[in-house]
């Protein structure tokens, strides 16, 4: 497990909005590379690029706050612990739920 996995919780917990974004970032990254599924890794990296565009960075500003700072922070736990645990099921779960809740929060629930 990376280092960058190890200490999610405090790491997420003591960033601010930029710190949380590159953190997050990297976060996921890491997941990515864990699978060591090539395609998962190509997709990954699409969207590290996508989050470097000014659109993304309008849409996380009107989105970010305190409270789904530590929402997120309590879904990256749960991802976390389940990895650790080597739980595949809860990890799956776990990401799909934190992946729902990102897109719900920055497209609408329309999609």
């Amino acid at each position: 497990m990376s280092a960058r996995v190890k200490a999610a919780p405090r790491s997420c917990s003591e960033s601010g909005p930029p710190q949380f974004e590159c953190w997050d970032t990297g976060l996921h990254h890491s997941f990515a590379v864990a699978t060591h599924n090539t395609v998962l890794i190509s997709v990954r990296s699409l969207l590290i690029s996508a989050r470097r565009q000014p659109i993304w960075g309008g849409l996380k500003r009107r989105s970010f706050n305190p409270e789904r700072h530590g929402c997120y922070c309590t879904e990256h736990e749960q991802i976390v612990a389940a990895v650790r645990e080597r739980d595949p099921l809860a990890a799956r779960d776990a990401m799909r739920d934190h992946l729902h809740h990102v897109r719900r929060v920055l497209l609408g629930d329309h999609l």
